[in-house]
C-alpha cells in the first residue's frame, strides 16, 4: 500500500515540477541579462553590461536606477537603447556611500524587482617607503608617501595629515595638507636621544581616513644603536626532518657584503627545543675554524631526548672574524619534525566541478616537506561516485616537477551527482597500531603517516546538458602576450551559438566582447579524447552497478534520476527534468584575448550564451598574471661592479613625464633586518582590498542555497500542511549551475532568464554524537683600480632623490660611487597621470677593489683610556703582495706599539691581515684617523711568488672617532653690556674664571666669545646646543627646551626672526619634545627619569612645567593634543579638596621651582603650596582649560586665601606666580590688583633697574652626578 501511495504521489509531484518549471521558464525572445560589479566604491566609475535577447532587428530601452533606500529618490540613472542580441557595456559613476536599491526598468514597466546594494567609500592605495629600515638616534629619516587611485593612477592634490609616532605611540611630528603629485618626499630629524624601538608613520589621505576605526599604520622603521656589520651570517638548515631521520645536516656561511668569504671561528649550537618542554634540552656544540662555509651533521639521538609538541630545530651561529675579533651572530628556528614524508595536493582544471559529456582532467602535485618537487613517486589515484557503485583507479609516477595528470574518461554520466577523488602514495603505508583510542602522535616515535588527500567534485547541472568549459593553463601569463584558448562546449548538430565574454580584474570590467560559432565549421575540431595513459581504469574487483529502468538514457525527452524515498520519508531528492532537446555534440571555438597590465596579478574570464528556451550556459575561470604595471619602470647601473669614487651612470626608464623616486642604500643596512622597500606584492595586496568584498556584500542578487532550495521544494510539495514546522527540514542541492560562474566572477546579475536550474533535496538534519577521535592523516604538522685611492665617504643611504623622466621616457643620472666596499641595492617608484604607478626591480652595484684596507673603530672613546684601532688589509688578487701600513693620528693620540708594524707585511691572495694598534687619545672631540696601505716591493715567506704588477698602488681611508672627556661637563657663561656713545670705542676686561684644582679635567676647557648687537643676543647663540643635556633627566631637558620658545617669541615680536634661526630652534624643540616623552608616566605625569623612578606617578611641578611649555611651543612645532590632554587630566586629578596643589613626586632641582621646595629639615616650604597652585593654574590656563572650569575656580580661591593670610610675607617668586595666575583668570579683579600692587611694593630699584631678590632662599650646591 505504501508503495502505491508513494508511487502515485511521486508521479503527481513529477507532473507538478514539470508544470512549475515550464511556467517559470523565460523564452529568450524577451530576455535580458545585466551584470554589475559586486564591489561598488564611491568616486569611481564602473561598467555594467546588459544583453537583450529577442528579435535581432529591434532595439529596446532600459534604464538602470540607483534609488536611495531611505528617501526613495532616484540619485543616479542611465537610460539607453540596447540592440537586441548584442552585449552593451556602459560607464556609470558610483553615487555616494550608502544603501540603495538597484532597479532595472524600461519606459513603462519594471523589468526586474529592486535589489539592495551597498556602496562603499572609496579607498586609496597608500604606500610608505623609507630610505632605510633602521636608524640611529640623531639621524634623518627620509621617507616617501605614494597615493594612488584604485586604477593605479596618481592621486594628486593634498594629503590631509601624516603623523610620525614613537614606540609609545606618541605623535612627535605631523605634516598637514601635504601637496602631492602622487609622490610626496619628506624628512624627519630624530633626536639624539630618540626612543629606541619601532616607530610608525600614519597617513590619512582625506577626511574619511581620519576616523579612528579607519586609521591604519602604513609605514614603520626601527630606531636602534647599531654598528653596520661588515659581513653577514647565513644559515642553511636541513630542508626538513622526518621522525625516522637519525641525523640532520646543514651549513653555516660567513660572507662580506661585497660577496667574499669570511675567515674566522664559528661557534655553533644545534638544539632541539619546544615551548612546552619544562627545561631546555641538550645541544650539540662545535667551535671550528671557518673559511667561508662549514657543513655540519648532528646525530638526532644526541639532542632529541624527549618528544613534546611543537618541537623544532634551533641553530645558533656566532662567527668571530680573524684579526679584528668582530662578532656577528644569527639564530634560526626550524624546521620541526614531521611524520608526513610527502605532501599531496589534488587539483583540477574546472574549479572542482565536472560537466557530463566533457572530459574531466585532474592534477596531483607531490612535494617534500620543504616544498620541493618529489619526483618518481608512485601515486594511486582513485575515483568513486556518490553511491560508491563505480570505482576507477590507476597508479601513476610523478615527473621531475612532482606532478601527474589524470583524466576521468568513462563511467561517470549525468546520473553521477558527486565524484570523490583520492590520491595516496604507494611507498609509505599506514602504521599498524594496537586497538583502542589513540591521541596525539603515533606510539612508535619514528613511524610515518601515509601521505594522502581527497576532494569532492560536484556536477555542474544543465537540463539540456549544455556546457562550456574554459581551459586553464598551469603557468602564469605575461603582460604583453595573448591568451589563446581552445574552448570546448556542447551543442547540437550545425547549431550557431553566440558567446558573450567579460574580463574582470581588480573588481572592474576591463574587456568585453562577443563572437558567434557554428558547429561543424572549419575551426571546429571537436573535443579530442584524453590520452589513454591518463585515464583511470575501472576497478575489476568492484561490482558492476545496477541500472534500473529509471537510469539515464541520453537523448530522451525526460530523464529522471533515481529519487530517494518520497515525501513520507526523512529525505527526498527532486527528480531531474531534461529539456526536450539536449546537447549531444562537443565542439570548440578559439578565444583570443590580449594580456594587459590592468589584468595583473590575476583576472577572471566569464563566458556565457543563452539557449533558445532561455537557459543560460556559462563558465568562468581565474587566470594568474605575473606582476606588471602599465607604467613600466626600469632602473639599471651601467655596470655591476665599480671602484670606489668612480663615476657611474644610473639609467631610469618610465613613461614620459613620470615623477620617480630613486633610492639606493648599503646592503649592510638590510642585513640588520626590516623591510622598507615597496614591492609588487605590497602593491597588489593593497589592490586586493578593492576586490575582496565583505562577507554578504551585495549578495541579494544570489539566492542563498538554503532559500533557493526551500522555495523550490515548497512549490514541489504543494500539499504541505500549514501547521508543519519548517525547521525540521534541511534544504540543499548536490549540484551547481550557471549562476556559479557569475558568483566566481564577483559580479551581481539581474536576469529573467533561466540562470538557476539545479534540482534540490530535503532531509531531516542528523545530529551526531561526539566521541573519541581516532588519529587520522590530517594532523597539523609542527612546523685593477686606481694607482692610489683615498676613501672618506661612507654613507648608509647613497641616493634618495626625485627625478622627472623626460619626453623620451628616459633619465640618466651620473653619480660618484661611495667609498664603502660593499654592495648597494635600490629601486625606483614612479607615478604618471596617464600610465599610473610603476615599480622597478631591485638593481645592485658592488663598489669593490681587489686590494683595500678597513678601519675598525669603537663607537666612542674617553680621553686617556687605552683602546685598539684595528686596520685590516684585504687581498683578493691572485698572488701575494707586500704592504706597508701607516697610521696617521697626528698629535691627538699616543700609539703604544707603532714599531711592531713598521716593516711591510705579506698578504697572500684571498687572505687578510689585521694590525692592532693600541692608542690613547690625548685630545677631545671628533678626531681624525687616517690609515694607508701601500703595495711595495718585497718578499714573502718561503720565497712565495709576489705580484709586482701592483707595486705603487695604495688605499687610504679617512675616518673619525669620537673622544669624550672623562667626568661630567659643566658650563659657565659671563656676560657684559657695552654701549658706545657718539661713535667712541668702549672696552672692558671680563675675567673668565674656571674651577681650580684637580677636579677639572685637563684640556677639557674650551671657550668662545660672541658679540651681538642686540640685548637678547646671548640667548640667540648656539641654538643647536640648547637641548644638549645629560642623558636620562627630564628636568634638564625642559630647562634647555624653553629658551628656544622665548627666543622665537622675542624675535617674532620684534620682526627680526630669520629663517635660519627659526629652523634651528624648531629642530631643537622637536628633538627636545621627542626626548621629554621618554620621561612620561602612563598616567600622563612627568618625572626626571620617567618610569625608571621609584614612584608610581611623576612630579606635579615638572608636569605643570611640561604642560605650560608644550602649550607655548605648539605654535611652533607639532604637539600631540591627545597626549597633552592626559597630562592635563593628571593635573586636574592631583588637586586637593581645598583647591590647592601639593607636590606628589619629587623635583631634583629647586631652580625649576624658583628656589622653592623643601627646607633644610626636609619639610615642605610654607609658601610652596601657594606657588605650586599658582604655577599649575597658569599651566592649565595656557593649555586651554576654560577659566570658568571648577578646577580653575577652586584653585584660584585656595591660592588667594593663602595669599591674603600674609600678603607682605609672601616670597617674591610666589607673589609673581600669584599675580600671573590672577591676571590670566581676571586681569581686572581685586585679587589681581592686590597681588600686583604687593609685588611692585617688594621691588628694589637703583639708578637704571628695578628688580626683585630674596635673602633666605638659596639653592644648595648640587652633588648629584646628574648635574
Amino acid at each position: 500500500m505504501a508503495s502505491i501511495k508513494d508511487g502515485h504521489f511521486f508521479f503527481c509531484g513529477l507532473i507538478f515540477v514539470l508544470g512549475v518549471w515550464l511556467g517559470h521558464a523565460q523564452e529568450a525572445t524577451n530576455g535580458y541579462l545585466l551584470t554589475v560589479p559586486r564591489v561598488l566604491r564611491h568616486g569611481t566609475t564602473f561598467q555594467y553590461c546588459l544583453s537583450m535577447y529577442g528579435d535581432v532587428s529591434t532595439q529596446r530601452q532600459a534604464v538602470l536606477n540607483f534609488i536611495d533606500s531611505e528617501s526613495g529618490k532616484i540619485v543616479a540613472s542611465d537610460d539607453h537603447l540596447y540592440t537586441v542580441g548584442e552585449q552593451t557595456c556602459r560607464d556609470f559613476s558610483v553615487p555616494p556611500p550608502g544603501d540603495y536599491e538597484l532597479l532595472l526598468t524600461n519606459a513603462t514597466d519594471i523589468l526586474h524587482d529592486a535589489v539592495k546594494v551597498t556602496v562603499l567609500d572609496n579607498k586609496f592605495i597608500t604606500l610608505v617607503q623609507t630610505d632605510k629600515p633602521m636608524y640611529k638616534p640623531g639621524q634623518t629619516v627620509k621617507f616617501r608617501v605614494m597615493t594612488l587611485l584604485s586604477d593605479m593612477k596618481a592621486k594628486t592634490g593634498q594629503i590631509k595629515s601624516i603623523y610620525v609616532n614613537d614606540p609609545n605611540n606618541f605623535r612627535v611630528k605631523q605634516y598637514l595638507d601635504v601637496d602631492t603629485e602622487g609622490i610626496a618626499t619628506l624628512e624627519f630629524q630624530l633626536g639624539s636621544e630618540a626612543k629606541l624601538g619601532v616607530w610608525t608613520i600614519e597617513v590619512n589621505v582625506d577626511e574619511s581616513d581620519s576616523k579612528p576605526e579607519n586609521e591604519e599604520t602604513l609605514g614603520q622603521f626601527t630606531v636602534k644603536e647599531y654598528v653596520l656589520p661588515r659581513f653577514e651570517v647565513e644559515i642553511e638548515p636541513p630542508p626538513f626532518i622526518l621522525a625516522s631521520d637519525e641525523t640532520v645536516s646543514g651549513q653555516v656561511c660567513g660572507k662580506y657584503t661585497y660577496g667574499k668569504p669570511v675567515s674566522g671561528f664559528l661557534h655553533l649550537d644545534v638544539c632541539w627545543t619546544s615551548q612546552y618542554a619544562p627545561s631546555p634540552g641538550p645541544c650539540h656544540t662545535e667551535v671550528v675554524e671557518l673559511d667561508g662555509c662549514y657543513n655540519f651533521t648532528v646525530n638526532m639521538s644526541d639532542i632529541k631526548h624527549n618528544s613534546y609538541y611543537s618541537c623544532q630545530l634551533e641553530i645558533r651561529a656566532r662567527i668571530t672574524e680573524s684579526g679584528t675579533g668582530v662578532v656577528v651572530a644569527k639564530n634560526h628556528s626550524g624546521p620541526g619534525e614531521t611524520r608526513t614524508p610527502l605532501t599531496i595536493q589534488l587539483d583540477d582544471y574546472t574549479n572542482g566541478f565536472f560537466k557530463p559529456g566533457l572530459p574531466y582532467y585532474g592534477k596531483v602535485t607531490v612535494t617534500q616537506p620543504d616544498g620541493q618537487p618529489a619526483a618518481d613517486e608512485v601515486i594511486t589515484v582513485q575515483a568513486d561516485d556518490y553511491g560508491k557503485s563505480l570505482r576507477f583507479i590507476r597508479n601513476f609516477t610523478t615527473d621531475d616537477a612532482g606532478q601527474i595528470m589524470f583524466a576521468l574518461c568513462e563511467g561517470f554520466t549525468a546520473n553521477t551527482t558527486n565524484i570523490y577523488i583520492s590520491a595516496k602514495t604507494v611507498r609509505f603505508e599506514e602504521p599498524v597500531e594496537p586497538p583502542g583510542p589513540v591521541y596525539g602522535p603515533p606510539r612508535r616515535s619514528n613511524s610515518m603517516y601515509q601521505p594522502r588527500t581527497s576532494r569532492q567534485v560536484r556536477q555542474w547541472f544543465s537540463p539540456s546538458l549544455s556546457y562550456v568549459q574554459l581551459p586553464r593553463p598551469d603557468a602564469p601569463h605575461t603582460c604583453g602576450q595573448r591568451l589563446t584558448l581552445n574552448v570546448p562546449y556542447t551543442t547540437t548538430r550545425n547549431a550557431e551559438t553566440s558567446f558573450q565574454y567579460q574580463v574582470m580584474a581588480r573588481g572592474r570590467v576591463v574587456r568585453t566582447g562577443q563572437m558567434s560559432h557554428v558547429e561543424g565549421d572549419l575551426t571546429s575540431q571537436g573535443m579530442p579524447s584524453p590520452p589513454s595513459d591518463l585515464c583511470l581504469l575501472q576497478d575489476p574487483t568492484w561490482p558492476e552497478p545496477d541500472i534500473d529502468d529509471q537510469g539515464s538514457t541520453p537523448g530522451i525527452a525526460m530523464d529522471v534520476m533515481r529519487p530517494d524515498p518520497g515525501f513520507g520519508s526523512d529525505r527526498f531528492q527532486e527528480p531531474i527534468v531534461r529539456s526536450e532537446e539536449v546537447s549531444d555534440i562537443v565542439s570548440n571555438f578559439l578565444l583570443d584575448i590580449p594580456i594587459e597590465s590592468v589584468m595583473s596579478p590575476k583576472f577572471t574570464l566569464l563566458v556565457y550564451h543563452v539557449m533558445s528556451d532561455g537557459e543560460v550556459v556559462a563558465d568562468s575561470m581565474e587566470f594568474d598574471v605575473e606582476p606588471c604595471f602599465e607604467n613600466q619602470v626600469t632602473l639599471e647601473f651601467n655596470e655591476t661592479r665599480t671602484l670606489p669614487g668612480e663615476k657611474v651612470e644610473l639609467k631610469l626608464g618610465a613613461a614620459p613625464g613620470s615623477v620617480c623616486g630613486v633610492g639606493v642604500v648599503d646592503k649592510s643596512v638590510n642585513i640588520l633586518g626590516g623591510e622598507h622597500q615597496v614591492t609588487p606584492d605590497k602593491v597588489f595586496d593593497r589592490i586586493a582590498e578593492f576586490i575582496n568584498a565583505p562577507y554578504g556584500l551585495n549578495s541579494d542578487t544570489y539566492a542563498d542555497e538554503y532559500e533557493y532550495c526551500e522555495d523550490r521544494m515548497k512549490n514541489l510539495r504543494g500539499d504541505r500542511r500549514d501547521d508543519e514546522p519548517s525547521y525540521i527540514w534541511h534544504y540543499s542541492s548536490k549540484f551547481v549551475d550557471a549562476i556559479e560562474a557569475f558568483k566566481l566572477s564577483n559580479v551581481m546579475v539581474l536576469t529573467n532568464l533561466n540562470l538557476e536550474t539545479r534540482p534540490c533535496s530535503q532531509s531531516i538534519p542528523v545530529v551526531y554524537a561526539i566521541g573519541p577521535v581516532r588519529r587520522g592523516n590530517g594532523l597539523p604538522e609542527s612546523m685593477g683600480g686606481a694607482k692610489a685611492s683615498v676613501r672618506s665617504n661612507f654613507p648608509e643611504t647613497w641616493l634618495w632623490s626625485l627625478t622627472v623622466v623626460g619626453p623620451d621616457g628616459e633619465a640618466t643620472m651620473t653619480e660618484t660611487a661611495p667609498d664603502t666596499i660593499t654592495s648597494w641595492s635600490g629601486n625606483a617608484v614612479c607615478v604618471n597621470q596617464d600610465q599610473g604607478f610603476g615599480l622597478s626591480e631591485v638593481t645592485s652595484l658592488t663598489t669593490y677593489q681587489p686590494f683595500f684596507i678597513s678601519i675598525h673603530l669603537p663607537y666612542a672613546a674617553v680621553k686617556g683610556e687605552r683602546f685598539p684601532i684595528m686596520v685590516t688589509v684585504y687581498n683578493y688578487l691572485e698572488k701575494c703582495i707586500t704592504v706597508q701600513l701607516t697610521l696617521d693620528l697626528g698629535v691627538n693620540f699616543e700609539v703604544h706599539n707603532r714599531r711592531r708594524y713598521e716593516d711591510p707585511i705579506c698578504v697572500c691572495g684571498g687572505e687578510s691581515y689585521t694590525a692592532k694598534y693600541y692608542v690613547s687619545p690625548g685630545s677631545i672631540g671628533s678626531l681624525p684617523v687616517v690609515a694607508k696601505g701601500s703595495i711595495v716591493a718585497g718578499q714573502c715567506r718561503n720565497n712565495v711568488d709576489i705580484d709586482l704588477d701592483y707595486v705603487g698602488r695604495s688605499d687610504e681611508v679617512h675616518r673619525h672617532v669620537l673622544v669624550k672627556a672623562p667626568g661630567v661637563e659643566q658650563s659657565y657663561s659671563y656676560s657684559t653690556y657695552l654701549c658706545s656713545k657718539d661713535g667712541n670705542p668702549q672696552s672692558e676686561n671680563v675675567p673668565l674664571q674656571l674651577p681650580q684644582g684637580k677636579d677639572m679635567v685637563e684640556d677639557s676647557a674650551r671657550g668662545e666669545v660672541q658679540v651681538i648687537g642686540d640685548i637678547m643676543g646671548p640667548a640667540l647663540s648656539n641654538l643647536d646646543h640648547l637641548v644638549r643635556m645629560p642623558t636620562g633627566c627630564g628636568e634638564q631637558n625642559m630647562v634647555g627646551f624653553v629658551p628656544n620658545i622665548l627666543v622665537l617669541n622675542y624675535l617674532s615680536s620684534t620682526g627680526t626672526l630669520d629663517e635660519k634661526t627659526k629652523m634651528a630652534a624648531v629642530v631643537n624643540m622637536e628633538a627636545g619634545y621627542q626626548r621629554e616623552l621618554n620621561y612620561r608616566h602612563k598616567d600622563g605625569s612627568f618625572s626626571a627619569f620617567g618610569e625608571k623612578d621609584d614612584t608610581p606617578s611623576g612630579s606635579v611641578w615638572l608636569t605643570a612645567f611640561v604642560v605650560k611649555s608644550f602649550a607655548q611651543a605648539s605654535q611652533h612645532i607639532y604637539i600631540d593634543e591627545r597626549d597633552m590632554s592626559k597630562s592635563v587630566t593628571f593635573l586636574k586629578r592631583s588637586q586637593l579638596e581645598n583647591g590647592c596643589y601639593r607636590e606628589t613626586g619629587k623635583v631634583l632641582s629647586s631652580y625649576m621651582m624658583g628656589g622653592l621646595g623643601r627646607s633644610k629639615n626636609n619639610k615642605e616650604d610654607d609658601t610652596s603650596l601657594a606657588a605650586l597652585t599658582a604655577y599649575v593654574l597658569v599651566a592649565l590656563l595656557e593649555a586651554g582649560v576654560n577659566a570658568s572650569d571648577p578646577i580653575i575656580v577652586s584653585g584660584i580661591h585656595c591660592m588667594n586665601s593663602e595669599f591674603r593670610l600674609n600678603p607682605r610675607g609672601t616670597d617674591p617668586y610666589t607673589l609673581a606666580l600669584i599675580s600671573y595666575a590672577n591676571m590670566q583668570k581676571d586681569p581686572h579683579g581685586p585679587d589681581a590688583r592686590l597681588a600686583f600692587r604687593t609685588l611692585r611694593g617688594k621691588a628694589k630699584k637703583d639708578a637704571t633697574t628695578m628688580y626683585w631678590s630674596r635673602g633666605r632662599y638659596q639653592q644648595p650646591p648640587s652633588t648629584s652626578s646628574w648635574f
